[in-house]
């Protein structure tokens, strides 16, 4: 708990005598709630790994329940990333379930860091390498963590000198790491930083060479550091290749420059340009530096501008199972929405309610095209964002790619389209779906009006009209249904939208885009219903001017449920949002005192993006 705020938070851990003595079970709300997604097989591509550190970690992000500051730092570029690592200099690193949340999501692994420095490092390496016994069971503590916040692994950073003799103990444990990580969490993986060598010194090689390489040996790839060149780019790769593991050698990338090649910045694509040439992986480093250097001002346009100039050098995610729900939303706002209704007004942040992101980078509106595609606070569906599209007459119809990706499709689909238009238009946005079946493709336009079906441009084409038009406070629902015989064996590869002027005269388009749902035709909204909702009360210092309540609860389809909204209310008041969960408990805090008897609701959001209404929600009484 945060001790100022009396607030859930995640924390590391920095004695090594904590690591052999931890127990899980104490803080269940830093647990991660969802299992990785099912991305498309990308073996033979190098990867890419981002390394977050950023002010030392645990800022806004340790807060389990989210925070007040809409400005904190959020990622949203996950399409290009392979693996997230979660960084800082505490000795054990434990990713907030935020970000292993929002990875998960996006298909991304998540790791966390185990690191040794100085004085410090070098007695805490010389008491867990002391014996066989003793750095197996440092080593079983940290799987059972991995285990427990139900993270993807390890990064290993010794930066300390080594004892000569105790060399071949470090390898020995992290022989043990990586075994008893891939035992407990097959898809998970150690990664090396390149720091110590064979002697025991703390030596960088900036290479993958003779003195790293029994490390490199142990484990499922090395992290090298940032002052390499040309030619150790290319031993690196002979070394990787001669060990048949030409993409387990990740190439450090410093963006905040420190002797990596360009100078980081802006200017880090020629880094990872010469990286990609010997077609090594990549570990980007302090990818935050975006934030830390220009602020919060223009963060999006910025952070837009950096992944950018990196992105088709870094092959992208294709999800390959359905549902893909999203609303948009970057998990963050000015307010919070539910379905187009403000439910509060107070602003907010919380990466594990960020949703599936599309494809980057947007296009931002400017005096040469006036087209622009980009996420919007101010007019939103569901979360605190949504995605804008807009254009001038002259410059469309044009067509946005959204996703990529690879599902096979066994039956009909269902698919849902939420729009907000700014006035009554013929045109709007037509939803574009390619499939492809062995060498042939088509493509089905989806377009906005009952009565209206443009002929297809291409003979394989379909257009399909809604199926239903809803509409619900002031956005539009179109449904459509698309038969088994339309879609059935067919692979679907890519997911766009086309914005279309209304009539000639236009001088502008603007349309919103508030949830996206593909289902299979057959979806049926769970019966999800929560029990045995229970309130107790937390004993804080008598000084303290707050009351502290726990609110658990059981949840009969847990794993459908993306997060619960918590409400108060009473006989003066109407429903008032305190927040979110992403477990089956939630920490409420009341400020002053408790005499007024308030009723509690629990209200789940659905994966598929459903809500359950207020009126069926549970209850309980405080």
């Amino acid at each position: 708990m945060d001790e100022e705020r009396n607030v859930p938070v995640t924390k590391p851990i920095n004695e090594y005598e904590d690591v052999f003595a931890w127990e899980g079970g104490n803080d269940k709300l830093s647990i991660s709630k969802f299992p990785i997604a099912s991305i498309a097989d990308k073996r033979g591509l190098p990867k890419t790994l981002v390394c977050h550190d950023m002010n030392g970690g645990y800022l806004d992000d340790r807060f389990v329940q989210g925070s007040d500051n809409s400005d904190a730092y959020r990622f949203y570029h996950w399409e290009y990333l392979d693996i997230f690592v979660y960084f800082s200099h505490h000795l054990v690193t434990i990713p907030p379930p935020c970000w292993t949340n929002a990875g998960h999501r996006h298909g991304v692994k998540v790791l966390g860091t185990f690191i040794t420095e100085w004085k410090y490092g070098f007695e805490c390496c010389n008491v867990f390498l002391e014996t066989v016994e003793l750095y197996e069971r440092f080593a079983s503590k940290l799987v059972n963590i991995a285990e427990y916040y139900r993270f993807d692994g390890w990064l290993v950073n010794i930066e300390n000198v080594i004892e000569p003799s105790k060399v071949i103990d470090l390898k020995g444990f992290l022989t043990c790491l990586t075994r008893k990580m891939h035992e407990a969490i097959p898809s998970s993986l150690v990664i090396w930083y390149d720091s110590v060598v064979d002697t025991g010194h703390l030596d960088w090689q900036n290479e993958l060479n003779e003195k790293n390489s029994l490390f490199f040996d142990a484990c499922d790839g090395i992290y090298l550091n940032y002052n390499w060149t040309e030619n150790k780019l290319s031993k690196s790769k002979e070394r990787s290749l001669a060990a048949d593991r030409p993409f387990d050698v990740y190439v450090g990338i410093d963006v905040f420059g420190r002797g990596t090649p360009g100078d980081g910045g802006y200017n880090t694509r020629e880094a990872l340009d010469m990286v990609r040439q010997h077609e090594l992986s990549t570990a980007i480093f302090a990818q935050g530096w975006v934030y830390e250097t220009h602020g919060k001002e223009n963060f999006t346009i910025n952070e837009n501008r950096f992944w950018g100039d990196l992105y088709d050098l870094c092959p992208y995610n294709k999800r390959t199972t359905l549902p893909l729900v999203t609303s948009f939303c970057q998990g963050y706002g000015h307010k919070y929405y539910l379905q187009g209704l403000v439910k509060d007004e107070n602003p907010w942040s919380n990466l594990h309610m960020q949703q599936i992101q599309p494809h980057f980078p947007f296009i931002i509106p400017s005096s040469d095209n006036n087209i622009g595609v980009y996420i919007d606070m101010d007019t939103v569906y569901q979360g605190g964002t949504s995605l804008c599209v807009e254009g001038d007459p002259t410059y469309i119809p044009f067509t946005f790619s959204l996703f990529y990706t690879e599902i096979p499709l066994t039956s009909g689909i269902k698919v849902v389209l939420v729009t907000k238009e700014m006035e009554e238009q013929d045109g709007g946005i037509h939803l574009l779906l390619d499939l492809k079946q062995t060498r042939t493709q088509k493509q089905i336009v989806l377009t906005p009006q009952i009565h209206y079906s443009p002929p297809p441009s291409e003979e394989n084409n379909i257009s399909k009209q809604p199926d239903l038009i809803s509409e619900q406070n002031g956005w539009k629902s179109r449904i459509y249904i698309v038969p088994n015989n339309v879609v059935e064996d067919w692979t679907l590869i890519g997911i766009s939208i086309r914005c279309l002027s209304p009539t000639p005269q236009s001088t502008i388009n603007r349309f919103y885009v508030g949830q996206l749902k593909i289902l299979p035709s057959d979806h049926i909204v769970p019966n999800v219903e929560l029990t045995d909702l229970r309130v107790t009360r937390v004993d804080t210092s008598e000084e303290s001017e707050t009351v502290v309540y726990n609110i658990e609860w059981t949840c009969s389809q847990y794993n459908h449920v993306d997060y619960y909204n918590i409400y108060s209310s009473s006989e003066s008041n109407n429903y008032q949002l305190c927040g979110h969960a992403s477990t089956e408990k939630y920490v409420l805090v009341v400020n002053g005192p408790d005499d007024n008897s308030q009723t509690l609701t629990v209200q789940p959001v659905l994966l598929t993006g459903e809500v359950i209404a207020l009126q069926s929600c549970s209850t309980c009484t405080i």
